[in-house]
């Protein structure tokens, strides 16, 4: 009764939401295309166009210069190779008096270049330069190799010094410090998975896998991430969420748990925090109950105001990473504790995460909630579908009893469906296209040792689940999800998780997580390979494997498999033969090593033999005596030792 304000039963809203998901699709296709061409990427392709222009540039004058520039006094002084005394005598007249620096006194260019026109003229016609030019290369003699960078000619002019420096200080002590200063400060703020340390710390606090962990808490938990503490509301939406708030908590008063009491972020606190002139603490624990609320709402399906179902929807849209970093500190921290309870910890978290694509509140009935994945569904149609099921048992494949029977519903032809009647052909044609695409899985167990046929004790053992996607035609990979109320496009990932080892004729189950990992893959089939050590002792033991999607509720595989561990020594186990060519290399790899201790070991072996003799002499001249027997074979174990 409480949620007769939901969109189940509207039918209108179900057919647009159908709708959207088609806009949705098309509207990430085309964000993907627009999303390339942002006014960055495009400032970011236009100077990349423009370095590459330059740099084909300075490629083409270099291959046109050839190498390293060579002092040639024909090419200096305008002359082709091998002209008269004549020329060179009116090419020099010519271009010293354009470049004399009496002529041009403010040209610094003009003086260099007439230097180097009379060294070329000088190179050409006195005989000593011209020797020299003629066997080192350079009218001066043999010249050592020197390397110059060159400098535009505005950074050589002395008037714009000044202003040089001035730039580089600010790029230097004011530009470059800010840049790394906002980066440093930015990236501080963000642990591992790109997730806010703020945000950690409230996990650690709110969030407590070794207790019993109550799925409805969970949603306070996402609300008081630090990434959603800029969410904004109106005084409406404040008002709206309030009242939400007040009619859950008077329905969980008379016995009927609706929504969790925020355990911490509440008003209670807000109150207790304006008290004491925590203003700033008091705003903080408003927003996360807020936030808290709206999130509940949402995926109850409630209308809400636009404010908050904008809101709503962007923590809904960033809580996969929160709720994967959960899922990894259940994990981490079970394996710390002897008894754990981090498979069922681990499981609500995956369940929580598939209700949030698909905006499914846990309303205690798993069995009916899955049916609402499915468009068009109200309660009404799902009270025909589980009466029929609850009479007999489910009519699926081994593994799916329990968190999977959504399968049943997806494995049947379109006309045993039940649950249909009061639908339109047309709704009826939008169910069976959802189903088509729906989870239908064929899951494979396999346990094994490599190029074993039995499990040893004390061995390196593999698990591999391979997950077969029936609803993935041959050939093709998986689409988007089908999550009309999700904002974002996403395709499906895989949990694979495997329990502790339970040894044959315990009774108690073991709750505790021994592995798991998600694979985010679109193929058709998907592996997951796990591997742990068996135990020493042989029997029989069994453990708990899943394959779980984090996408939709209720298609998950899930089974308990048993396996033997035979003795290390059995005689079924592969016994690898020598062969001699190995034996061989192993007797001159030993005769090496031994051949290099022996040879440095040389002085003792001398020093051991010169005192031999002396040794022997003792040992007979005791055993003359024979009145010390124990005292010699004392000696004489100690000495053997040491000989050794």
């Amino acid at each position: 009764k409480l949620l007769k304000s939901t969109v189940f039963a509207d039918v209108h809203t179900e057919r647009r939401l159908l709708k959207g998901e088609e806009e949705k699709s098309k509207r990430l296709k085309a964000k993907m295309a627009k999303s390339l061409w942002t006014p960055c990427f495009t400032a970011q392709v236009v100077c990349l166009v423009i370095a590459w222009v330059l740099l084909f540039i300075l490629l083409s004058s270099y291959s046109a210069g050839g190498d390293i520039k060579q002092f040639d006094p024909f090419e200096i002084l305008e002359l082709e190779s091998g002209a008269s005394a004549g020329d060179i005598r009116k090419a020099y007249r010519k271009l010293s008096l354009k470049f004399h620096p009496d002529k041009n006194p403010d040209d610094p260019e003009a003086a260099d270049r007439f230097m180097l026109i009379s060294k070329a003229h000088e190179a050409l016609t006195d005989e000593e330069a011209k020797k020299n030019y003629e066997l080192y290369g350079s009218p001066d003699g043999k010249q050592q190799m020197q390397v110059s960078i060159g400098l535009p000619s505005f950074f050589m002019d002395k008037g714009k010094h000044t202003s040089i420096l001035i730039v580089y200080l600010i790029i230097l002590v004011v530009m470059i410090p800010i840049a790394v200063g906002t980066y440093y400060a930015s990236s501080k703020k963000y642990g591992d998975n790109d997730i806010m340390k703020a945000t950690y710390d409230k996990i650690l606090t709110l969030f407590k896998p070794e207790e019993q962990l109550d799925v409805k808490t969970l949603t306070e938990v996402v609300g008081a991430a630090e990434e959603f503490a800029e969410l904004k509301y109106k005084a409406a939406d404040v008002k709206q969420l309030e009242k939400l708030s007040r009619r859950w908590e008077k329905s969980g008063s008379e016995g009927r748990k609706v929504a969790a009491k925020p355990r911490v972020f509440n008003l209670a606190l807000v109150e207790k925090l304006k008290k004491r002139g925590r203003n700033g603490e008091s705003l903080h624990a408003l927003k996360c109950f807020h936030n808290n609320v709206a999130l509940t709402a949402y995926l109850m399906r409630c209308e809400l105001t636009e404010t908050n179902l904008v809101n709503a929807q962007a923590i809904v849209g960033g809580a996969a990473p929160l709720i994967e970093a959960m899922i990894k500190m259940s994990f981490m921290g079970g394996m710390q504790r002897p008894t754990s309870n981090s498979w069922n910890v681990v499981n609500d978290l995956i369940h929580f995460q598939q209700r949030i694509h698909q905006c499914l509140w846990d309303t205690g009935d798993k069995t009916k909630i899955m049916y609402l994945q499915l468009p068009h569904f109200t309660e009404d149609n799902v009270k025909h579908i589980v009466m029929k099921s609850r009479r007999g048992r489910p009519n699926v494949e081994p593994g799916f009893e329990e968190y999977g029977r959504l399968q049943e519903f997806i494995r049947q032809a379109p006309e045993e469906r039940r649950g249909l009647k009061d639908l339109t052909d047309e709704q009826q044609k939008d169910v069976h296209d959802v189903a088509a695409i729906l989870p239908n899985w064929d899951v494979d167990v396999e346990i094994y040792v490599e190029e074993e046929d039995i499990i040893p004790a004390s061995s390196i053992v593999t698990l591999k689940l391979e997950v077969t996607r029936n609803e993935v035609p041959e050939g093709k990979t998986a689409t988007e999800i089908f999550a009309p109320r999700f904002p974002d496009g996403k395709y499906e990932g895989i949990w694979f998780l495997m329990g502790e080892l339970i040894p044959h004729g315990r009774k108690k189950m073991s709750t505790r997580l021994q592995s798991v990992r998600k694979v985010s893959s679109r193929a058709r089939v998907v592996e997951g390979t796990m591997q742990f050590k068996a135990p020493p002792q042989p029997g029989q033991y069994s453990m708990l494997v899943a394959a779980k999607s984090d996408s939709y509720f209720g298609c998950d595989f899930q089974k308990l498999i048993t396996f033997t561990v035979r003795p290390a020594d059995d005689p079924e186990l592969t016994v690898y033969e020598r062969h001699e060519e190995d034996l061989e290399l192993l007797r001159e790899i030993h005769s090496e090593v031994m051949g290099g201790a022996v040879s440095g070991s040389d002085s003792d072996s001398d020093s051991d033999d010169d005192d031999a003799p002396e040794s022997k002499t003792a040992d007979k001249r005791v055993d003359n005596d024979g009145d010390d027997d124990e005292e010699s074979s004392s000696e004489d174990e100690s000495e053997s030792s040491d000989e050794e």
